[in-house]
């Protein structure tokens, strides 16, 4: 009895975390969106100073919606997170994995834009 018990108890672990798996992967990237400047350090190649510069970036764009009478600002993507100056090519494929916007990935980094 005590055997069937313990394999069904098991059966139950092992079925809720293959439910949980997929949000366990959501959970682990950092939101841009909502990341602190210390949450951000932890990206491949964001120093503190990158961070901060991220974190300002947002706050003051935010402020500009604000006082244009404009929805929220917010990144949205990669190609909007390279204008901030420091955040290129490199730190995008380093970080794809692991940086997302409004909790979603996005699937590549974008083309370099051509200049004339």
């Amino acid at each position: 009895m005590k055997r069937i018990f313990v394999f069904v108890l098991a059966l139950g672990l092992l079925a809720a975390w293959g439910m949980t798996a997929p949000s366990l992967a959501a959970d682990k990237c950092i939101d841009v969106e909502k990341a602190s400047a210390k949450n951000l350090e932890k990206l491949k190649g964001v120093g503190p100073a990158l961070a901060k510069k991220i974190v300002d970036h947002r706050k003051a764009m935010r402020i500009k919606a604000t006082k244009a009478k404009k929805k929220v600002w917010n990144f949205q993507n990669w190609k909007t997170l390279m204008k901030v100056p420091g955040v290129g090519p490199k730190l995008c494929a380093d970080n794809l994995k692991t940086l997302c916007f409004n909790d979603k990935l996005q699937k590549a980094c974008p083309a370099p834009d051509k200049k004339k």
